[in-house]
């Protein structure tokens, strides 16, 4: 009863039976042959009833309704048309008219089931895979056979990389794995033939060592609660002798002072000698592990005085062996970052101070290095401009690397102590109330910034006048903490250690780590595993081991061979000298011009500004290492002035003639500032935009 009540959908605008009446007379117009196959859809045949029907129904579904044998379309016309229907209706007597309702045309399905036949083809994979592509990626497959293959050659079995590191530490990297530790992690590891070119470089003189961590080389270990801390690589490099070598290498999740200092000492442990100059940046961990390792366990306040006992008691003879030195690019870096330097219009500052701070660095003497501190403290102090003119006209003759004299040095002095004289007594009291438990060091350096506080106060109550634009109060705090260990970061301790290296660099510790990262490793996919990566470092290292080695001894050969030469020479002069009846004095004078045959003489070097300097050196009872700095700024200054005429005279050359704007208008490159750490002629003019 329902079912009768439910009404009928609408009904189709054409029947199967019109479609038929239509093709009354042409039943074979849509057949290809006497089997009854359809012609194929894009067939004109389906367009021209689509036509006929007066497009109440379009071609593809006139063509869905005989292929599917909709209503018995299919067999009504195969037997109007006399075909046998037994073929086909085998084909296709599983096809029900439930799965014939869709009307959506597939071009494809109508292709494959136009064809009335099945068969198979037998294929090898490889021409199936020329036929048709497989497109389903391996990119995963592929990327675990090359990861199982690298395993391989690098002899590595152990999935875990801490275990894997104790497999190889016992089998093929047997000697060069030391120490690993599992919580927290490290790993040391150097070979027997990195001790030995440290040897060798240490039997031929002055080396220097540089120490340096870098990250982002190695993976965290996983570990159940949670992943490790970033894993560091720290490295000491050897430098000298034409030779730049890693000695050793460390992995190690925790960057304080007793996981480096063990490291250290382990080295130390092997039986090499301690170096005598080690430069590091401004790490205080790194500092304190490397003075403790190599100064008898010494701290940095105690390597500090005792570097500042030396400096003001000439006749005593330092104790230390090792000299500790900061990187100065390092140093410079952590100035500029500096917050009194980040404030808007705070650029030009930056320049200047900097530039004050190469003062301090270069500075040779601990009399020089005070007084050049108390100037520039008092222009950071000095809130007018008359405070602070005598201060600046002498840090800007310096800048510009101009000769300075002592003259200027004791006239700053004198006035500072006529501005604590001017003191009440008992503001002079208070200030004078010093923590007696405190060193020589850290008094003189409290003296030294109260001095210029008080010069830059007293004057400024006096004489007012303009604002001092080059105020910063925040740097000269900054810089008085820093000096507690200018024995470290200056160069006032060159000339006590006997250093032939002035500038403390620790490029070549950076240029490793630039080579282990952007060649060694430059196919890997970074960051590694630890296991890999140890053993793909320590192969690279052993080629580079090997050539530093045969550099040490080409150095050692070429230089056997210039004693032999002079040798030669020298008795040639002998032979010379006898067969002419020459005295015994004359023979002296002869072989001692020999050996300095195309030498230039001094007396022929100085110049009449030279002589000047000298007479005045005299004059005034100054000492002779006074003169040698004297002398060694006036050269300074003589060549960069010839390099500076030889730079317009070059660039004169390309100068062309431009005629009312005719010719071609030459492009102005902006000229690059020079270094801090140069000389800078122009300074008064860069500081004139503020």
């Amino acid at each position: 009863k329902n079912i009768e009540n439910i009404r009928r959908g609408r009904p189709p605008a054409v029947s199967y039976d019109q479609i038929l009446s239509v093709l009354e007379g042409n039943e074979y117009s849509v057949f290809e042959n006497e089997t009854g196959k359809l012609k194929r859809s894009s067939d004109e045949i389906w367009s021209n009833l689509e036509k006929l029907l007066k497009g109440k129904i379009t071609a593809p579904t006139i063509y869905l309704n005989f292929l599917k044998n909709r209503g018995n379309l299919l067999n009504k016309l195969m037997e109007k048309a006399g075909l046998s229907q037994d073929e086909y209706s085998n084909k296709n007597k599983n096809i029900s008219d439930s799965e014939s309702s869709s009307d959506e045309y597939d071009m494809d399905d109508f292709e494959e089931d136009s064809n009335n036949f099945n068969f198979k083809i037998y294929l090898t994979f490889d021409d199936f895979r020329q036929l048709k592509p497989e497109t389903r990626s391996y990119e995963r497959v592929l990327r675990q056979a090359k990861n199982e293959y690298k395993a391989k050659q690098l002899g590595i079995k152990e999935t875990d990389p801490i275990q894997s590191l104790d497999v190889l530490k016992q089998s093929s990297q047997k000697g060069f794995i030391h120490t690993i530790s599992l919580n927290e992690f490290f790993v040391h590891y150097w070979s027997l033939f990195q001790l030995a070119v440290y040897k060798s470089a240490y039997k031929k003189g002055h080396f220097k060592l540089a120490i340096d961590a870098t990250g982002s080389l190695v993976n965290k270990i996983k570990r159940p609660t949670a992943d490790s801390h970033h894993i560091f690589l720290y490295e000491i490099v050897l430098y000298g002798h034409r030779v730049q070598a890693p000695i050793a290498q460390m992995l190690s999740e925790k960057q304080d002072m007793a996981s480096i200092q063990f490291w250290l000492q382990k080295l130390l442990m092997t039986g090499i000698p301690g170096p005598k100059e080690v430069i590091i940046d401004m790490s205080r961990a790194l500092m304190g592990a490397v003075i403790r390792t190599f100064c008898n366990g010494l701290s940095i306040t105690q390597y500090v005085e005792i570097c500042f006992n030396a400096l003001n008691s000439e006749s005593e003879a330092i104790s230390l062996k090792c000299y500790i030195r900061n990187d100065i690019a390092h140093l410079i870096n952590m100035i500029c970052r500096w917050k009194c330097f980040q404030a808007s219009g705070q650029k030009l500052l930056k320049e200047f101070f900097v530039r004050c701070v190469r003062l301090l660095i270069q500075a040779r003497s601990l009399h020089n290095f005070t007084q050049i501190l108390a100037h520039i403290l008092t222009i950071a102090y000095s809130q007018t401009e008359n405070t602070a003119e005598h201060s600046l006209n002498f840090v800007f003759q310096l800048l510009e690397g101009k000769i300075f004299n002592e003259e200027s040095l004791e006239t700053n002095f004198t006035l500072f102590n006529t501005y604590n004289d001017i003191l009440e007594e008992k503001e002079v009291e208070e200030l004078n109330v010093i923590d007696t438990t405190n060193s020589n060091f850290q008094l003189l350096l409290f003296n030294i910034n109260d001095n210029s506080m008080r010069a830059a106060s007293e004057k400024q109550k006096r004489t007012m006048s303009k604002i001092n634009t080059y105020c910063l109060p925040e740097f000269g705090k900054k810089l008085i903490k820093l000096c507690s260990t200018f024995p470290i970061w200056s160069n006032v301790m060159v000339d006590v250690f006997f250093c032939p290296n002035i500038t403390a660099s620790s490029a070549p510790v950076e240029s490793d780590f630039n080579n282990l990262k952007n060649r060694i490793l430059k196919n890997e996919s970074k960051p590694m595993k630890i296991d890999r990566f140890v053993v793909t470092h320590l192969n690279s290292i052993n080629s580079l081991i090997k050539m530093a080695q045969d550099q040490i001894e080409y150095k050692e050969i070429s230089l056997h061979n210039k004693n032999e030469v002079k040798t030669v020479n020298d008795f040639n002069a002998l032979d010379y000298i006898s067969s002419h009846n020459t005295e015994a004095d004359d023979i002296n004078s002869i072989l001692t011009m020999n050996n300095k045959q195309n030498v230039v003489e001094l007396d022929e070097v100085v110049s009449v500004n030279d002589y000047n300097a000298l007479d005045y050196v005299s004059s005034h009872n100054t000492e002779a290492d006074d003169i040698t700095s004297i002398l060694a700024m006036n050269n300074r200054q003589n060549t960069f002035e010839l390099e500076s005429d030889s730079k317009k005279s070059t660039s004169s050359l390309f100068d062309e003639e431009n005629w009312r704007g005719k010719g071609s208008n030459k492009i102005i490159k902006k000229k690059r500032p020079s270094k801090y750490i140069d000389p800078c002629p122009e300074i008064r003019n860069i500081m004139k935009k503020t």
